[in-house]
């Protein structure tokens, strides 16, 4: 997909990082320069949205979402422009004033008024912009904000038709904050009928010597315009407390928000709205590295497991991310909270119904934790503190060889090749099971006629 980068006049702007990354598949990502035309050119994108980002020394960023093409996607760059006196991040909300989207009446938001930034249908990404100046108390500023797109009630959730947000805060002295997300990546359970989200908060401190912020919003269809999306802006402000953990004094502090508090079902944004903006352990913490790419490798395979096994797959997430809320605290450490959220695996497991599987869904889990060494260290330590569990996983894998076996024996050659290819697949978990507990349990013989 080649794509061209221009600043705010037009002109190719070259040696310039471009990051892609697939919006569904956190860590997937590509970085390419930008030649003396102002391309770059990414190659085997996977079949989603992709979220497309740069910035310059100066400030100025890039940003689109867009469905992976052999056509030239362009971008033109955003300066990070002088301030203005049009919006005041302390009067009307911080909503009025703003370049780009409309001002209206929510019904369903707390306040009468909000700021809409819609696609309308458009099919490129469609954006608005404010340069409030920062009161000289201020400690931090943020935005509350939620995504809602027509793509959900039409049905279409799950499909290519996937469409994407981002919404930026860029500080005169270098500091920066962004969020952006597509439909899919934020999973089925974070909409409403409505295909409204909760809200967000996207927030962004100011050290000494920040005079004035920047924000930016963007939101784009992906595929078509026939079903439009939108950001809808509750409020835009400032904070002066320091007080952690006092959500009266600080109520945009991240783990205040309502979805922090009791993290949505079926969803894999607690992890990076809330955990991840509240430690800032960055891509190498557990927030993204693990409960994040773990919960949405989960998502994405859901359709492989069983009807028990997707119960168990929600269940267990949500009982991860609860013990990760609850061990996040104003004191909390990046390691600390590692390990916490690693021990509470096992229970998280166990708990959901992880030894009463099918054993088709044990082997599809081990398959898709299996590039994961935490996920894949939970299960280990599983199968080595519970030998009832072990045994009767090992009991039912043997009981499914046998049955393939006989099948084999009675069916026609290609079928028998088909049944004989299962069994063997069922020998290949039973060894790993076997290598896991390491003779800490006594397992279930299997026996073959």
């Amino acid at each position: 997909m080649p794509v061209r980068i221009l600043d705010e006049n037009g002109v190719p702007v070259s040696g310039l990082l471009v990051k892609a990354e697939a919006t569904v598949y956190p860590g997937i990502t590509q970085t390419q320069t930008t030649d003396s035309l102002g391309l770059v050119t990414f190659t085997n994108l996977a079949s989603t949205t992709i979220g497309l980002f740069t910035q310059t020394v100066d400030n100025k960023i890039g940003i689109s979402g867009v469905a992976a093409t052999s056509s030239t996607v362009t971008i033109r760059l955003i300066p990070f422009l002088p301030a203005s006196n049009s919006t005041d991040i302390r009067a009307d909300n911080g909503i009025v004033g703003w370049t780009g989207g409309t001002t209206m009446d929510i019904p369903a938001a707390k306040r009468d008024l909000a700021l809409v930034v819609g696609t309308n249908g458009l099919p490129n990404l469609q954006t608005a912009r404010a340069e409030p100046k920062v009161y000289p108390f201020t400690k931090s500023v943020y935005i509350k904000f939620k995504f809602q797109t027509d793509e959900v009630p039409g049905g279409y959730f799950g499909s290519r038709f996937n469409d994407y947000f981002v919404v930026t805060i860029r500080s005169n002295t270098g500091g920066s904050a962004s969020l952006s997300r597509s439909m899919n990546e934020l999973g089925l359970g974070a909409f409403d009928a409505s295909g409204a989200t909760d809200w967000f908060t996207l927030q962004l401190d100011t050290e000494e010597g920040v005079d004035w912020v920047n924000f930016n919003i963007g939101v784009s269809n992906v595929f078509d315009s026939a079903y439009d999306s939108q950001v809808i802006v509750e409020k835009v402000g400032d904070l002066t407390c320091e007080q952690c953990g006092n959500c009266e004094l600080c109520p945009g502090n991240p783990m205040c928000q309502e979805t922090c508090k009791e993290p949505t079902l079926r969803s894999c944004g607690f992890y990076s709205e809330c955990a991840e903006a509240t430690l800032k352990c960055g891509d190498g913490g557990y927030p993204i590295k693990y409960g994040r790419k773990n919960c949405l490798a989960f998502q994405s395979d859901l359709a492989k497991y069983s009807g028990a096994g997707q119960t168990f797959i929600w269940n267990t997430m949500y009982c991860l991310q609860v013990a990760l809320r609850d061990a996040i605290n104003c004191d909390s450490t990046c390691g600390q909270v590692n390990d916490a959220a690693f021990d509470s695996h096992p229970t998280c497991y166990i708990n959901s119904g992880f030894c009463n599987l099918p054993v088709e869904d044990w082997w599809q889990l081990i398959k898709t934790v299996n590039t994961d060494l935490l996920g894949m260290q939970s299960v280990k330590q599983i199968l080595q503190t519970g030998c009832g569990c072990a045994g009767q996983m090992v009991g039912k894998i043997n009981a499914s060889i046998l049955d393939y076996l006989e099948k084999a024996k009675n069916d026609s050659i290609v079928n028998a090749a088909v049944h004989l290819a299962k069994a063997s697949a069922l020998l290949v978990l039973r060894k790993l099971i076997e290598d896991y507990i390491g003779g800490a349990c006594s397992l279930p013989p299997l026996t073959i006629a």
